[in-house]
């Protein structure tokens, strides 16, 4: 069954930095609802499906294995997904991987896409 899967986008809330900064460079945010980060439920359901995995190894033990999901609305659909922000699915949290593509259709989006690593950690 197509479509089927039911989502939360997880937006994350920037953190303030305080006067003298974390010290790291870069923006730090946070992705728990009691530190700002917004659950967003989504209303039309999704397709998750499954992506190759990867595993490297260092001295023959696995160090890393990444798994992933390519997400696809239904056509004419459009969600407010966006480059830094978590998909709940499943009992699984995902990391949106890369951009979120909107494809054209002829009365605005066909259909969005974008590619899921699993966060672990």
């Amino acid at each position: 069954m197509f479509y089927a899967t039911h989502i939360e986008i997880i937006r994350p809330a920037k953190q303030d930095a305080g006067r003298y900064g974390y010290g790291t460079g870069t923006d730090e945010y946070s992705y728990d609802p009691a530190e700002g980060a917004e659950v967003i439920p989504v209303p039309h359901p999704v397709e998750l499906q499954p992506t190759t995995s990867v595993e490297a190894e260092s001295n023959g033990a696995r160090v890393l294995s990444i798994s992933g999901y390519t997400l696809f609305t239904q056509p004419g659909v459009d969600i407010d997904l966006r480059p830094r922000d978590r998909v709940r699915a499943n009992g699984l949290l995902l990391d949106v991987d890369g951009e979120v593509r909107r494809w054209p259709g002829l009365n605005g989006v066909d259909h969005v896409e974008c590619h899921l690593e699993v966060h672990s950690g």
